[in-house]
């Protein structure tokens, strides 16, 4: 026999780091037994009883409905109709920390990028693990997904904050977990070309590049009696050596010669100045 009462739940998750989770609803007066059902995607995952209104499971981290019935309401034994399904999340919980990067890093003088090697502990339900770095901003400026727990990060010279969160097969995402720590990469200088010869009379200058670098030379003009330099060209050379045009104009002209990396960062500029003078036709009679 069942009667037309709808049970009402409260649900509340209390232990989510060991997936064991507690579950509350209205004690109904008169009750001698309650009954849930648990879906998942609409499959049945567990079937329980309990004599009392408040009971514990073991469940894994993802998305779930829930519904239940009473019985023994009357000497007949009648039960309730099962109550609407109701929706819960199981969030995973935090990760912990296992394997921290030292504070100070350096770079590889090839690549320019530290190794920082990172483990933390498995979360339980986790599908995958979320490895955020910010900079000093609080900007995100890398991220990566990795399905096991650690990570190596490749970084650029700079000050980081990490951040690692677990997230289910679901969508759920456990709450954001950060080094202690920023770490600091340190940069290393970019080295200028070397054996810089110039050669004015060749209208040249030949150099030896940087391994891991590009060249980039400007050539700027300062008119006679004027105070201001106007840039006359810019080039990033493949070779080892730059010619400039024989047919300046007359002025004092400034060559800036620099190594630039991949990351755009730049040596100290090697500067060569030299003075192109009229030619005899060009003086005033």
């Amino acid at each position: 026999m069942k009667t037309g009462l709808l049970i009402v739940f409260t649900l509340f998750p209390l232990l989510c780091q060991a997936s064991n989770v507690e579950f509350e609803w209205e004690e109904v007066e008169g009750a001698s037994s309650y009954s849930v059902e648990i879906r998942n995607k609409n499959k049945l995952l567990k079937s329980l009883q309990s004599s009392s209104s408040v009971f514990k499971t073991e469940m894994t981290p993802g998305r779930y409905e829930i519904r239940g019935k009473v019985g023994g309401l009357n000497r007949y034994e009648a039960e309730s109709e099962w109550s609407t399904w109701k929706s819960f999340d199981i969030t995973p919980p935090a990760v912990k920390i296992s394997k921290l990067p030292p504070i100070e890093n350096k770079v590889s003088p090839s690549s320019y990028l530290s190794n920082i090697p990172l483990a933390w502990t498995a979360a339980d339900g986790a599908a995958e693990y979320i490895v955020d770095v910010q900079d000093e901003k609080g900007t995100v400026v890398h991220s990566v997904k990795v399905a096991k727990p650690e990570a190596l990060l490749k970084l650029r010279p700079g000050y980081y904050s990490i951040h690692i969160r677990a997230k289910t097969a679901d969508g759920l995402e456990s709450e954001s977990v950060a080094l202690p720590e920023k770490i600091m990469i340190q940069k290393i200088p970019v080295p200028a070309p070397q054996k810089i010869v110039f050669k004015n009379e060749k209208h040249s200058l030949d150099f030896v590049p940087i391994e891991g670098t590009q060249v980039e030379v400007s050539l700027e003009m300062q008119k006679f009696l004027g105070t201001e330099w106007n840039l006359v060209e810019r080039q990033l050379i493949s070779g080892n050596s730059y010619n400039w045009k024989q047919d300046l104009k007359p002025g004092r002209y400034r060559l800036t010669l620099y190594s630039k990396n991949s990351f755009g960062e730049v040596s100290t500029p090697t500067v060569h100045e030299f003075i192109k003078k009229p030619l005899e036709s060009e003086l005033p009679k």
